[in-house]
């Protein structure tokens, strides 16, 4: 499991299989990629926004989001939510 402190959000590394699509969802670049592990890793975990955009696009589940963790970059429109009830319409976005 791949943490960094302060950050909303985790990589499961047993679980990541390196598609990089948590890359091309993520707005702000928290994720970078190791070319030699294949791997997903936080380049910039600090950035993280709780758009909750990585989880949708992760076909593993190898990302998780800490709901208790608030952004110090910015506040999630989404933190005031149920997470269990979270679904996320790209038509409102």
């Amino acid at each position: 499991m791949t943490e960094a402190v302060n950050s909303p959000v985790s990589i499961n590394l047993d679980l990541c299989e390196g598609c990089r699509k948590c890359l091309n969802a993520c707005p702000t670049d928290v994720f970078g990629f190791n070319e030699k592990t294949q791997k997903a890793y936080l380049a910039y975990p600090s950035d993280c926004s709780v758009c909750f955009l990585c989880i949708g696009d992760c076909p593993t589940g190898a990302i998780k989001v800490d709901f208790a963790i608030t952004s110090v970059r910015k506040h999630s429109a989404y933190a005031e939510y149920d997470p269990d009830q979270l679904v996320l319409d790209p038509s409102t976005l």
